[in-house]
């Protein structure tokens, strides 16, 4: 079944690169289109979509999370790799934006890291009640734009008083 799945991931890839060389236009990788895996889930078998989903995700995300009584926005340079407690450069506390879990949607909020980037997002008020891998807003750092997808509430990390981090939002570039 590996071998299955990686012929297809690569006969996959090949055949979006060689849909980028027919255009007269210069393409580059960052021009294709993200899909979200509800739109491939139902297209091919589950081994299929972890894989593809792994592939989706390789690159920079921000994650919105909410651990315990807190919430935090944290970027991940790598997002497939991205299951840790993240270092406080890259970790963004939301307490000075509300007391205890942040109401995500709604609004446009921001969060500034201590490194200086500010993040700012608006997510659509009824995202919840959409189904997970949605999209669901937007947001920007200042050196991109992301495009904001409802998570399916995964445990990240362990935050220091021992509360799971769930991934409540995803954010890609």
């Amino acid at each position: 079944m590996v071998a299955v799945s990686f012929l297809f991931v690569a006969t996959l890839a090949a055949s979006v690169f060689a849909q980028l060389n027919t255009t007269s236009e210069q393409t580059s990788v960052s021009d294709v289109e993200v899909v979200p895996q509800e739109t491939i889930t139902g297209a091919v078998p589950n081994v299929f979509t972890r894989v593809i989903n792994r592939i989706v995700r390789r690159g920079e995300g921000i994650h919105l999370v909410n651990c315990g009584n807190s919430s935090a926005v944290v970027y991940c340079a790598n997002d497939s790799n991205c299951n840790f407690n993240p270092s406080s450069a890259n970790k963004c506390n939301t307490s000075s934006i509300a007391r205890g879990q942040i109401k995500w949607e709604g609004a446009t909020k921001s969060c500034t890291f201590s490194t200086g980037t500010k993040f700012t997002w608006n997510i659509r008020s009824d995202a919840q009640s959409l189904k997970d891998y949605s999209n669901v807003g937007s947001g920007d750092n200042g050196f991109n734009k992301f495009t904001i997808f409802k998570d399916d509430k995964h445990a990240m990390f362990m935050d220091s008083n021992k509360n799971s981090c769930l991934s409540i939002y995803y954010c890609l570039p």
